[in-house]
Parts: C-alpha cells; structure tokens; sequence
C-alpha cells in the first residue's frame, strides 16, 4: 500500500466519522426539538435529569 493509498484511506475515514457525527448531532437535537416543543414530556425529563436539572 502506497503512501498516497493510505493518505486516501485516512481521508476517507475521517469523512465516515464526520457523517456519524453530524447524523448523532442531529439526533439529539431533533430529540431536544420535540421535548420542548412539548410532544414527549418523557424525553424532556431524561434531558433535564441527565444534565442534572430537577424534573
């Protein structure tokens, strides 16, 4: 394997991880998106307890 193969490969496993990334990142927000909009107050109340807030 080349050098320029394994830059490549680097590359694409960084790209891979990005898209993972940004795809939990936008989970989680459309998750906090529907607690407060007031459409699963259970979801709401796992937020608030996970970051130590009371329910």
């Amino acid at each position: 394997m080349s050098h320029e193969d394994v830059v490549a490969a680097t590359a694409a496993v960084a790209v891979a991880i990005a898209i993972a990334a940004a795809a939990v990142a936008a989970s989680i927000i459309a998750v906090e998106g529907a607690a407060i909009g007031g459409e699963n107050r259970k979801i709401d109340k796992v937020i608030r307890l996970s970051r130590g807030f009371p329910v």
